[in-house]
């Protein structure tokens, strides 16, 4: 236990509890005084200081009522033919046009996305049938050389000769 970060533990306690606005300081200090004493590094004890004090952090409202006996004031509610609209009600509206234009968006694309899907289905049968086709390719290749071959003989033989028959007449 060093006491000088026993000390600074303290001071570092106490001015996060102001910086953070915390409701109970002492918790925090509490905090601060055994981190001190337990930690040997600085940074460590002000770390845990650090987060404890976010723990205990008091977030003000955005419009704090009105202190005092006074009845809090009830906004007014803007009449619907107004001039000026409310721009948090633009914001929505533009959102929501937003909105819709990606939902439209977003069918086109899956729609895109399906006729990929068939298209590629197809293809994949078409390149089946390519593929069966290439295999049975050699086999017609040797049928066509064996016909060449048989072409080629038949070409080599001469034609015969064909005299010329005379009917034998009767004597």
């Amino acid at each position: 236990m060093n006491p000088l970060n026993l000390i600074m533990s303290y001071f570092i306690a106490n001015s996060r509890a102001e910086y953070y606005n915390v409701k109970d300081p002492q918790e925090i200090q509490k905090t601060g005084l055994i981190a001190g004493m337990i930690s040997t590094n600085p940074i460590i004890s002000y770390l845990l200081i650090e987060n404890k004090a976010k723990e205990l952090q008091v977030i003000p409202a955005r419009n704090p009522a009105p202190t005092g006996t006074a009845t809090p004031a009830i906004p007014a509610i803007p009449a619907p033919n107004a001039t000026t609209p409310d721009p948090i009600l633009v914001k929505l509206e533009e959102l929501d046009k937003k909105l819709g234009e990606n939902q439209k968006a977003i069918t086109e694309l899956n729609k895109k996305a399906e006729s990929i899907e068939k298209s590629s289905q197809e293809n994949k049968t078409a390149i089946e049938s390519i593929n069966t086709k290439i295999v049975e390719l050699p086999k017609v290749i040797d049928r066509i050389n064996v016909l060449e071959k048989k072409v080629e003989m038949l070409s080599a033989v001469k034609p015969a000769v064909v005299a010329e028959v005379k009917p034998l007449t009767k004597k």
